[in-house]
């Protein structure tokens, strides 16, 4: 595993001269893509299940002997507007797989993106994989206040939980190529009968550095899980976990 994760850091790390950024990403939510055709994003998402208000005094290397949450997922724009994406997650062996697409309302100044995704994991209660659809429409802001200040909102339904979600987040730009991010979803319990539901919101923080063909994103909340699905689906506990992304945009 740890051979896997320096494999991935190096060519996601790696220099790319043609390359140009054209989207905002946030610590988890997804937004309207800003792919052009041809282009395609490579995400590899990585959470530590060591939680860092709960890290043993004794031990200084905790967070890397309690295991992680890891996410490959890839997005290509194959006609204009329209995305394909595909991604696995470690955490209950999750797949996803789907398709969007992006609108844009330059007069309104801001973006809107409509999508439905497959999703199919394994429970580690029982031995079956479950499966269902998750269907999500993603709203965000052109660059306000001089470029500087980006806001975002997602709405979602969750075929499996039979239960909306809501996410809210911002980023804005300190330094030049140097954000600050945050996030906070509701949860919301329209099916009091589901059990894949949390006891409280999931709220994250992050801090953004965008380089030529780049995004390394540092974040810090109160869930290990990976996904704006997952985030949707609240968290147990107000613990506090870190984790890091990193997105490369690649030309064709």
């Amino acid at each position: 595993m740890k051979k896997l994760v320096l494999v991935l850091f190096l060519f996601l790390s790696a220099g790319c001269i043609f390359a140009a950024q054209y989207e905002n990403p946030m610590v988890n939510m997804d937004v309207p893509t800003g792919l052009e055709q041809g282009q395609m994003y490579i995400k590899f998402d990585h959470k530590f299940y060591q939680a860092l208000n709960m890290y043993p005094k004794d031990d200084m290397f905790a967070i890397f002997d309690n295991l992680v949450n890891m996410n490959l997922e890839l997005r290509y724009l194959a006609v204009a507007g329209l995305e394909i994406n595909a991604g696995y997650t470690t955490a209950n062996r999750e797949q996803t797989a789907g398709v969007s697409y992006v609108l844009k309302f330059h007069d309104l100044h801001f973006n809107a993106q409509a999508g439905i995704e497959f999703f199919t994991y394994r429970d580690f209660t029982h031995s079956d994989y479950d499966q269902n659809l998750f269907y999500s429409l993603d709203l965000q802001s052109e660059p306000l206040l001089d470029d500087t200040l980006v806001i975002s909102l997602d709405a979602a339904y969750d075929g499996y939980a039979q239960n909306p979600g809501l996410g809210i987040g911002a980023s804005y730009e300190i330094l030049r190529n140097i954000s600050i991010m945050a996030e906070y979803y509701p949860l919301i319990k329209a099916n009091l009968k589901s059990d894949c539901l949390g006891t409280t919101g999931v709220y994250f923080a992050g801090l953004k550095f965008q380089t030529s063909g780049h995004e390394f994103i540092l974040k810090f909340g109160n869930s290990s899980d990976i996904g704006m699905r997952r985030m949707m689906l609240g968290a147990s506990r107000l613990d506090l976990y870190a984790g890091f992304e990193i997105m490369r945009l690649v030309m064709f």
